[in-house]
């Protein structure tokens, strides 16, 4: 592992750190009982535990990782278990999957940085799921709905007339 710096650090201090962050006790650890380590999207399978990373770096002899700030050494490990955006080929931890990863057996269509996502005409958001879930444009209709919730802003003649009558119903003592 490489930092800015030009700070090198061994690959059993890097296999241990990045261990330690997933939430084990040691690279067998995660090998044996954790996710699938050769997953490109492990970023969305793991729960990062910063304390005990910073618990692990303490413990380790001479290292300098001791020097890099605990969050920022977090940060840095979830920008490498991060994939890189398709579009540009950066990987940012702010990078997002392609779909929305609340879904039962979630498998990203891919990853978008949000400078990609946002500047493309080749990916919409949902009326329905948010700002935060990115979806390929052709999978949003024109009134900003997922495939899966199509017609959903759309009233039929009764539900229209319900809530006229709720809001005659509010106005009606103002």
């Amino acid at each position: 592992m490489l930092f800015r710096k030009g700070i090198e650090v061994g690959s059993p201090h890097a296999h241990a750190s990045i261990s330690a962050y997933c939430g084990f006790n040691s690279e067998k650890a995660l090998i044996d009982c954790g996710p699938d380590t050769e997953d490109k999207n492990l970023i969305l399978a793991i729960t990062s535990d910063l304390p005990k990373l910073a618990e692990c770096v303490s413990e380790m002899k001479e290292t300098p990782l001791k020097s890099v700030p605990n969050d920022h050494l977090g940060n840095l490990i979830s920008t490498a278990l991060t994939p890189e955006c398709e579009c540009c080929g950066i990987k940012k931890k702010k990078n997002q999957p392609i779909g929305d990863p609340d879904e039962l057996y979630f498998q990203p269509d891919g990853w978008v940085c949000p400078n990609c996502a946002s500047s493309e005409d080749e990916y919409d958001t949902c009326l329905f799921c948010g700002p935060d879930v990115i979806y390929r444009a052709d999978q949003i209709n024109d009134r900003g709905e997922y495939t899966e919730h199509d017609g959903g802003s759309v009233m039929d003649d009764e539900e229209k007339q319900d809530w006229d009558d709720y809001i005659e119903n509010l106005n009606k003592d103002l």
